[in-house]
């Protein structure tokens, strides 16, 4: 079981592979109407969690979003926090190493889920 959505310039490749517990948001998140764009995202995430991998990878590597994105990434880290009995989570934060607001970004996401462990892995 995967989802899969192509790159655009105003959304990201999702790659999410349920067999091998990997979830990979890439790109930039600017989608006219994010909830719409975030629903088959969840949805996935949520079936998944129904019964996860003993141990789950986020790799997320975000160039850009927009305020209501921001919300959505919130929304999806949150249902693998609120899973960390059933599953180990672990949050790979990319970002470009001269983007030190993404850097941030990641920051205050960890800040919200202390419960998750993030790695802040900088990309060249």
């Amino acid at each position: 079981m995967a989802l899969n959505l192509e790159q655009t310039k105003k959304t990201p490749g999702i790659n999410f592979d349920a067999d091998q517990g990997v979830f990979k948001i890439q790109g930039a998140i600017l989608p006219e109407n994010a909830v719409k764009f975030f629903e088959p995202v969840i949805q996935y995430a949520k079936e998944y969690l129904a019964n996860p991998k003993e141990e789950t990878t986020l790799d997320l590597f975000i160039i850009y979003f927009n305020t209501s994105s921001s919300k959505q990434i919130y929304e999806f880290i949150k249902l693998f926090n609120l899973s960390k009995d059933k599953t180990k989570t672990t949050v790979n934060w990319l970002f470009d190493e001269d983007d030190e607001d993404m850097e941030e970004t990641g920051k205050e996401y960890n800040a919200f889920f202390k419960d998750l462990p993030f790695n802040f892995l900088p990309q060249e």
